[in-house]
């Protein structure tokens, strides 16, 4: 599947959230890094055909979603950002009323949720009603009902948000098993949810793509501009008055400050990691 955007714009009234994108997505996990308000969730809502567009158009296969848009709904699955589902309902009966809005056969259904339950580890919690639930089960009940009917293309917005760094890291883990042979769109402003799963980051500021590549290549684009340098207490103050600081930590009786400085050649350059990429580009957001 090629899952194609041409032109895409959406306004709302003289707001511009989305602005002239073109991109082309192939089976693949892709990171959509942007700060909140970027257009991150208005572009999700276009792709799953939610919202119109205001100009341009979204192919599957040289095909408008819109000319068969239940075709299309019918290949694509959807973490959404909110947890909103029915307390009462166990996680199996969710499961299957959110089969039946998909237009999953009910046969096919019960074969399928018993595999999903237990691909996210919810096996037996799928017994239990959902407001006996933490926010990382939820999260991953989320994740397994967007696999129903095997879609072609998951689209998920800010699906670790909430979770403690232990639960993170599971369903990062989760969602590059699950990922695999479909194209899986992870929109997000946390760095390392997608930094070691997908093949492309995009990043997104003010309704535009500004820049795109694998993890390393957007790192690479930064090389000689970010440094670490030791310095005193007394030192660290001038510097974050000067640079764009990216960390610090304490080492013996000094700091060591990693900062970025498009001017500097004097101090040792350090590789660039993703978290660097995203403070030079969003850094005032």
């Amino acid at each position: 599947m090629i899952l194609k955007c041409e032109n895409l714009k959406k306004s709302y009234g003289d707001f511009c959230a989305i602005r002239k994108i073109n991109y082309s997505f192939t089976p693949g996990v892709y990171g959509l890094l942007g700060p909140n308000g970027a257009g991150k969730s208005t572009w999700m809502k276009l792709l799953t055909a939610s919202l119109k567009p205001t100009k341009g158009q979204i192919l599957c296969d040289e095909m408008s979603i819109y000319d068969n848009i239940n075709e299309y709904v019918g290949k694509i699955g959807y973490v959404p950002q909110n947890q909103n589902m029915f307390p009462y309902f166990t996680g199996y009966k969710f499961m299957m009323y959110m089969a039946t809005l998909k237009g999953v056969k009910k046969e096919v259904a019960r074969k399928q949720i018993p595999e999903l339950l237990k691909c996210v580890n919810m096996e037996v919690m799928g017994k239990q009603k959902i407001k006996t639930y933490s926010g990382g089960m939820k999260q991953r009940l989320l994740i397994a009902q967007a696999f129903l009917g095997d879609p072609e293309v998951v689209f998920m917005d800010e699906p670790t948000a909430g979770l403690d760094p232990k639960e993170r890291i599971r369903i990062r883990n989760l969602i590059s098993e699950m990922a695999l042979g479909k194209i899986v769109l992870i929109a997000t402003h946390i760095v390392s949810d997608v930094e070691y799963i997908s093949k492309e980051i995009l990043l997104l500021k003010h309704g535009e793509i500004i820049g795109s590549g694998n993890p390393e290549s957007l790192e690479k684009e930064l090389y000689g501009i970010v440094y670490e340098k030791k310095v005193t207490v007394e030192q660290l103050k001038e510097i974050q008055d000067k640079y764009l600081v990216a960390g610090i930590r304490e080492e013996g009786n000094q700091v060591v400050v990693r900062y970025l400085d498009s001017k500097s050649d004097e101090e040792t350059t350090v590789w660039p990691t993703l978290d660097d990429v995203y403070l030079y580009h969003f850094y005032k957001e």
